[in-house]
């Protein structure tokens, strides 16, 4: 009962933007149950949106050395990308894109970190390939657009899940710029 109370505690304070208070519950229900994996998740997404990416990276590891679950990659994913950490990024992403191929979100924040961290393709690599796969150009959904990336690029993120690649027929598109 006590566990609940912290952890409902926790969900109200997080809601009235108190987030020290609210990892102070978080604590202390993992403290009483340290098996809650979902626990665990608030917490860690609480400790990254609050700036301390070390902290809820070890967290999203503990629950994720007990199950894997594309959400715990992504937002692992999200932790290591905030704190400048392309390679393990890019490592999280791949697996929740490998997970839920189908997440146009997962594709593109994959494409964001391969971007920064340098190994995204250049357009002529995509060129050439992209004219094999005869990947067909279709507009640009409001996902696709808002992360700087053409739907193009994400379209074939998609159907090349191993790699990122990027494209040269759009201005706007991040990875075309490139």
């Amino acid at each position: 009962l006590v566990f609940l109370v912290h952890t409902a505690r926790a969900q109200v304070l997080q809601q009235m933007n108190r987030p020290e208070e609210a990892l102070a519950d978080l604590d202390q229900a993992i403290a009483l149950d340290p098996r809650g994996s979902e626990v665990f998740f608030s917490r860690g997404l609480l400790r990254a949106l609050t700036g301390r990416y070390d902290s809820a990276i070890a967290d999203f590891d503990v629950i994720l050395g007990r199950r894997s679950d594309s959400r715990w990659h992504f937002v692992r994913g999200l932790a290591a990308y905030f704190k400048g950490d392309w390679k393990s990024a890019v490592s999280d992403f791949q697996r929740a894109v490998q997970m839920m191929p189908r997440d146009d979100t997962y594709t593109i924040w994959l494409a964001k970190a391969e971007l920064r961290g340098g190994t995204l393709l250049h357009a002529e690599d995509f060129a050439a390939l992209g004219r094999r796969s005869q990947v067909q150009t279709v507009p640009a959904p409001s996902k696709a657009a808002s992360s700087n990336l053409c739907w193009r690029c994400v379209r074939v993120l998609r159907q090349r899940r191993a790699r990122s690649m990027s494209c040269s027929t759009n201005r706007g598109c991040a990875s075309c710029l490139r």
